[in-house]
């Protein structure tokens, strides 16, 4: 993190076409800082100003709390759990729609 700036790893996964158009998944990664509220609105407002994305997810650890709420009061749903995917264990899955997404 330089001054204001953040860093962030974008990635695409299964690109499907729609009857629609096309749709993604993404995942976002940070370089380990914070994100304010404000700046993950914006990042979720940058995200679905592309028409042809449609989903976004994030997968947490089930002891980072903080991260759980953050993303719940985002809007996001509980999808599920991977159990251990990680080194350190399982994440859960939350994601959010285009459509559940309210800029």
């Amino acid at each position: 993190m330089q001054g204001d700036k953040i860093t962030l790893a974008w990635a695409f996964f299964n690109w499907v076409e729609l009857p629609t158009g096309w749709s993604a998944e993404a995942a976002i990664a940070s370089d380990g800082h914070k994100f304010t509220k404000k700046q993950f609105k914006e990042i979720l407002a940058l995200f679905f100003k592309n028409p042809r994305y449609n989903r976004l997810y994030a997968l947490i650890s089930p002891e980072n709390k903080q991260a759980i709420r953050c993303v719940e009061l985002m809007g996001f749903q509980l999808e599920g759990k991977l159990r251990k995917i990680a080194k350190d264990g399982d994440r859960l899955i939350y994601s959010i729609l285009r459509e559940e997404w309210a800029v």
